[in-house]
């Protein structure tokens, strides 16, 4: 049916006519009828089934999720039937637009949407990530007289930075900026109103203005801020801003939709969108914000037990109250299960986090001679206390006490060549023991060393690896369209080494090969 220079190949159909002909079959089919469809395929955003005119004619039609019953949602798999209705066209996809729910329901979705047609582009909205696709995500809105609305945000519409790692039950703040009403959804935009933003930038930080809270979350209350010229900005009111003293939970003390006086403390540094803003006094904040050094210890009280930690109200310099959080890897010789609410610690301050309170340590921080001696110590045992897809967090023991020092192992210093995203959460795990080396000292404030567990490159003799007559077990870490690359280990006294095996040296007729994922699979032993 047509010709692809560019790939020098042939668009093909096993269509007998133009797919604009099929779906002229259902231009005269009312909205009201029912056709039975066979489920044919499965995305994140739905269903792709395949329905019969009522000549016979078989099309195919995308059923998006929000078109299906949540009762039923769950239960959609590939080779069911089901009634479908069509509602409309997809001239783009040149496939039918489908939907499983009633009228009625239809109808009231409609009158969702209709609740967001005074607060277009202006009212910023907390959202609920629902859903992900290649091209944005797909949340949950609630309007201003609360009702529930389905809307898309697109890739280009999304905040540089964290943003783009936003993954389901992520909550954001958003903007409306049009209703699509052929898909029943609206279109969403995280970027800010940059003539509102620009205001809020110069505004001293010792002035209030009028915010309305949006949604409540354990670590703060989202907001819409407004100032005296009407401009609306989004911010974040962190708990500790909400007043003096420890707050267990923000709905404490504030209520969706409770209008209140902030003030501008800055703008997010990382996603350059999101007003900082604060209850309290600049002399209330100054007094306690400003954290001692983190050589210092403060006494605190224990106030609340959670299932990875504790929260404590520690008394800063002048008497002040500063809300602090002691993650369970920071108790020292002490566990969890010894902590009593009321109890007095021993605290040193490690620094400011998205938490309610400023992160807290129980241990001692290790010396500069301390460190230095571990850093000459060469290959050190240490034990895994948490792991993230891009980090392993060990806690190394000090050589003259019985303390620890804490590290971290990023995915490039685990061994030499490519490593997948996922080999790290597949590989390690808490308590396990490892071998590290001491690269130096960590820049961040809650680690003191960063570790690498690959041995220094002249240790590593690569006469023994690229010798041609010997043959190696390895395992497929990564396949690409050009090849794969290959773990593998060798010798016990030599660390793992990921190598790269050409799609020419993977098969004798590779011309031939029309996509190497049906023949090569990550975890394959080959």
């Amino acid at each position: 049916i047509d010709i692809n220079h560019r790939a020098k190949g042939l668009m093909l159909s096993t269509f007998e006519q133009d797919k604009d002909d099929l779906l002229r079959e259902f231009d005269s089919v009312a909205s009201t009828q029912w056709f039975t469809g066979n489920v044919v395929g499965a995305v994140d955003y739905g269903f792709f089934v395949q329905v019969r005119s009522p000549l016979g004619v078989a099309v195919q039609g995308l059923l998006h999720k929000s078109n299906i019953p949540d009762d039923v949602r769950s239960g959609v798999e590939v080779g069911q039937e089901m009634s479908v209705r069509v509602i409309g066209m997809n001239a783009t996809a040149k496939g039918l637009s489908l939907s499983c729910l009633e009228e009625e329901v239809e109808r009231d979705s409609d009158a969702a949407l209709s609740d967001f047609e005074d607060v277009l582009s202006t009212q910023w909205l907390a959202g609920t990530v629902v859903g992900s696709i290649d091209c944005g995500v797909h949340l949950q809105v609630q309007g201003p007289s609360g009702a529930i609305a389905c809307g898309l945000l697109h890739v280009s519409e999304i905040q540089e930075g964290p943003a783009h790692n936003i993954k389901m039950g992520h909550e954001m703040m958003v903007r409306a900026v049009a209703i699509e009403k052929d898909a029943k959804r609206l279109r969403l935009t995280t970027l800010p109103d940059e003539k509102a933003l620009k205001y809020f930038r110069t505004v001293s930080s010792d002035l209030w203005f009028q915010a309305q809270v949006v949604r409540l979350t354990s670590f703060g209350a989202w907001v819409q801020v407004r100032s005296g010229r009407g401009k609306l900005a989004p911010g974040f009111l962190p708990v500790h801003a909400i007043k003096a003293g420890f707050v267990r939970h923000p709905r404490d003390e504030l209520e969706v939709g409770q209008e209140m006086q902030v003030r501008i403390e800055g703008v997010d540094e990382i996603t350059s969108s999101m007003l900082q803003v604060s209850m309290r006094s600049p002399e209330d904040a100054s007094a306690e914000v400003a954290p001692p050094l983190d050589e210092e210890w403060l006494m605190a009280e224990v106030q609340k037990l959670d299932d990875r930690g504790f929260f404590v109200d520690a008394e800063g310099r002048g008497g002040n109250k500063i809300a602090g959080y002691v993650p369970d890897d920071e108790m020292g010789s002490r566990s969890l299960e010894d902590i009593r609410i009321g109890e007095q610690v021993r605290v040193r301050v490690l620094r400011a986090n998205g938490l309610p309170a400023w992160k807290m340590t129980m241990r001692r921080k290790p010396s500069k001679q301390e460190l230095e001696e571990l850093c000459r110590s060469g290959w050190l045992k240490g034990t895994v206390t948490s792991v993230t897809e891009w980090c392993v967090f060990v806690d190394v023991p000090l050589r003259t006490s019985s303390d620890v020092a804490k590290g971290t192992v990023h995915i490039g210093d685990v061994h030499f060549g490519v490593v997948d995203k996922g080999y790290m959460l597949e590989t390690f795990q808490a308590g396990a023991e490892v071998q590290v080396r001491v690269l130096g000292p960590s820049d961040h404030s809650s680690h003191d060393l960063s570790l690498t567990m690959k041995p220094e490159f002249g240790q590593l003799d690569l006469r023994k690896l690229i010798g041609r007559d010997k043959t190696l077990l390895g395992r497929v870490t990564a396949v690409k369209s050009y090849g794969a690359f290959v773990r593998i280990k060798p010798y016990s006294d030599v660390c793992a080494v990921v190598g790269f095996l050409p799609i020419s040296e993977l098969f004798e007729h590779s011309s031939l090969i029309v996509n190497i994922h049906n023949l090569i699979k990550v975890g394959m032993n080959i």
